[in-house]
């Protein structure tokens, strides 16, 4: 038999947020191969064009010294950081960003533009990624295939982090980093290994069975001493922040005057 209204319109709606998905990760094989005709597979560097910064150090004592171009990433990226966290939470713009985020059907019924906020979205995300790759392409070498090997780097980072966690992805991508230049210090090639080590751990800790252990131990704790008792029939429902992120956005947007 057919199958009823509601369910087309799901799985329309399912397939109309998958396509771009599917569409982008398409381009970007495209991309990769376009690359390789066009400029081979030799790997480069913009390191010499740098100048001597790249192999330049500031020495913190006798025997400890600090690049200074890892001085200048470090900091890049916590202006970059500081910049989106202000964009996100005090600006319009950012609070229709987080809203569509959370729900962009409930975004759009305040008019809130989804496909504006996607493309808003897109462009500061291809400027953050920018700025990554110029760093990345004069502290080490690239190559057309370099792209998901530092995607994979990217997704642990926010993993290790926290989803969600603007300031935790930071936290994660240092924390890998630490992993990496470890595991390279035991033996050059575990430096890669060391940071899936890492990620492996948590998603162990954080989503695997450590953590549900925890959290009824937790529980069971909880409900022994009586706090758990009185609040017996009643679940925990997950509160979402769609609600509020709504009023300051519409709040924001309202003309001066209107403000309350």
């Amino acid at each position: 038999g057919a199958a009823p209204p509601g369910a087309r319109l799901g799985a329309g709606r399912e397939w109309g947020l998958r396509a771009p998905r599917l569409g982008t990760v398409g381009l970007s094989v495209c991309v990769q191969h376009l690359l390789l005709l066009a400029c081979s597979p030799a790997v480069r560097s913009l390191g010499g064009s740098a100048g001597a910064f790249t192999t330049s150090s500031c020495h913190l004592t006798s025997s400890l010294s600090v690049s200074a171009l890892g001085v200048l990433i470090l900091v890049t990226a916590l202006v970059v950081f500081g910049a989106v966290q202000l964009f996100l939470s005090r600006t319009s713009a950012g609070w229709a960003m987080r809203a569509t985020a959370e729900d962009a059907d409930a975004a759009e019924l305040v008019g809130i533009d989804s496909r504006a906020v996607y493309a808003r979205a897109t462009a500061i995300a291809v400027a953050i990624a920018s700025i990554g790759g110029l760093f990345l392409a004069i502290r080490s070498v690239f190559e057309p295939t370099s792209g998901p090997t530092q995607l994979i780097f990217a997704f642990e980072a926010v993993v290790i982090g926290g989803m969600g966690s603007l300031w935790g992805t930071l936290a994660g991508g240092i924390a890998l980093g630490l992993a990496q230049a470890l595991g390279a210090q035991v033996n050059p090639q575990f430096s890669v290994l060391a940071g899936h080590v890492l990620f492996l751990t948590v998603l162990v800790v954080r989503f695997g069975g450590l953590r549900l252990a925890a959290v009824r131990a937790i529980g069971a704790a909880r409900w022994s001493s009586g706090a758990g008792r009185a609040r017996r029939g009643s679940s925990p429902a997950r509160r979402s922040r769609l609600p509020q992120v709504l009023r300051w956005y519409r709040w924001s947007s309202a003309p001066p005057s209107s403000r309350r």
